[in-house]
């Protein structure tokens, strides 16, 4: 999973804005699992739904941050996306 630069991160008052858009969106989608458990080293409250602006759907955030997935990695720890400048590796 991935985190952009660009995005602004959301608050307890404020959902975040992620600014992933138009060409953006081909390489990165928005990441939201119905059925999402984060693995035990994680704490769950720190992941938050929210709605997108303008594109619509949902995403799910971590610690404020969206988080995307690239469509470019095809395996289990591939991390293509890195190379996307703006784009880091989502680390907890």
């Amino acid at each position: 999973l991935y985190v952009s630069a660009a995005d602004q991160a959301g608050t307890v008052q404020d959902d975040p804005i992620s600014n992933c858009a138009g060409a953006c969106l081909d390489t990165f989608e928005p990441f939201h699992e119905k059925n999402f458990s984060a693995v035990t080293i994680l704490e769950p409250l720190d992941f938050t739904v929210f709605a997108r602006h303008g594109a619509g759907g949902l995403q799910l955030s971590y610690r404020g941050q969206p988080l995307y997935r690239a469509a470019t990695d095809l395996k289990s720890g591939d991390m293509t996306g890195t190379a996307t400048e703006g784009f880091t590796a989502a680390i907890p």
